[in-house]
């Protein structure tokens, strides 16, 4: 089709118009040219095609010069607080406290504003691949400029038959962790994770940390493979999904009354009798690529926020008891994808590894992960 056949329509905040007698033959390349104003670097121009019937083909959001992406703040120049007993650490500003329990080896609590929004972690995490329990060694905390840097080292074990790695035989396994949980005076805190070895055939890494039974919403901003993605597409760029479907869920067999996106019980998946509680698809789905995702508590807009450079996925996954599990992963594949391609779904990462994940105890407002 000749995009001459096509209504060409564009538009910059509440400026628009459409583009007439616009030639394009299939299979060729060409600039579409668009009306003379005053551009400004960061703004965004949204093109759509349109059939002749009204049906729409395509629709980009183009970013003039850079696109525009989150800024986060500075890096804290004031010292937090620390006060260090027998069996704790505890760290605070301003807004909040990171309560370290040197016993279990874990961050025990953190709260903003009064108000808890972690209960516990981090833990490693490997996507399908069980993790042992967690058996701390050595606890300690030191300055990393104005950051309270505390170190935390141990090791998973369990008894498999598995070789874990080449020439081991199985058997007992210990596997060392260090984590340091570096907390500035504004709330980052800053988890870095190193493993002298893994386990194989993995599908994730990263960590991941329990919140509250009130945590109600995922807000995300990420980047993208499209531009555009339909309003209450899972992978859209920005958006806020709601732990709880706005809909009771229809029962098994009749037709669901809200998107997909708002399902929270899979017949398919589960049987006839799925109860659900998962939360919807749209709170429990990996979002890919984040610059920022933030878990909020209540109605309020208090919460913890992942901040990343597009190299992060998120994702929440309710447990039984009613707690949520925030998983952040620097490395991910696609498990199921790999139909007729080998083991696709196989991390091949460096031994040993190291990376990590930071997370903000703050308040964001809800527009600023909503569609503009």
């Amino acid at each position: 089709t000749d995009l001459r056949a096509l209504k060409i329509g564009w538009q910059v905040g509440n400026e628009q118009g459409a583009i007439e007698g616009f030639a394009l033959a299939p299979h060729t390349a060409g600039q579409v040219p668009l009306p003379a104003r005053t551009w400004r670097s960061g703004e965004t121009v949204m093109l759509s095609f349109h059939a002749a019937d009204g049906r729409l083909v395509d629709s980009f959001a183009l970013a003039v010069g850079e696109p525009l992406r989150p800024q986060f703040p500075a890096a804290a120049t004031v010292r937090p607080k620390v006060n260090e007993s027998t069996n704790r650490i505890l760290i605070t500003g301003g807004d909040f406290s990171v309560e370290i329990d040197k016993r279990m080896g874990l961050l025990a609590n953190a709260s903003y504003r009064g108000e808890t929004v972690m209960e516990d972690g981090p833990y490693m995490q490997f996507g399908d691949a069980s993790v042992p329990s967690w058996y701390p060694d050595t606890v300690t905390w030191s300055w990393q400029g104005d950051a309270a840097a505390v170190r935390i080292a141990g090791f998973y074990m369990w008894r498999t038959t598995e070789v874990v790695e080449p020439g081991d035989g199985g058997g007992t396994w210990e596997w060392e962790v260090v984590f340091t949980l570096s907390v500035d005076g504004d709330g980052l805190i800053t988890t870095k994770y190193e493993l002298p070895k893994m386990p194989k055939n993995l599908s994730e890494v990263g960590v991941y940390w329990n919140l509250p039974k009130t945590l109600a919403e995922l807000r995300w901003q990420r980047q993208g493979l499209w531009s555009v993605y339909p309003e209450d597409h899972i992978g859209r760029l920005r958006g806020i999904a709601e732990r709880e479907p706005r809909l009771p869920p229809p029962a098994y067999g009749q037709e669901p009354q809200g998107p997909w996106s708002q399902d929270s019980r899979d017949y398919f998946l589960f049987g006839k009798n799925d109860a659900g509680g998962r939360g919807t698809n749209d709170f429990r789905s990996m979002k890919h690529n984040i610059w920022r995702a933030m878990c909020t508590m209540g109605s309020g807009d208090s919460g913890v926020c992942a901040e990343a450079e597009g190299d992060v996925a998120a994702r929440a996954e309710i447990q039984p008891d009613g707690r949520v599990r925030f998983y952040l992963s620097n490395a991910w594949s696609y498990p199921g994808s790999d139909y007729g391609q080998g083991n696709a779904s196989e991390l091949d990462l460096p031994r040993p590894y190291a990376n990590q994940l930071k997370l903000r105890l703050c308040a964001q407002a809800r527009d600023q992960f909503q569609a503009s």
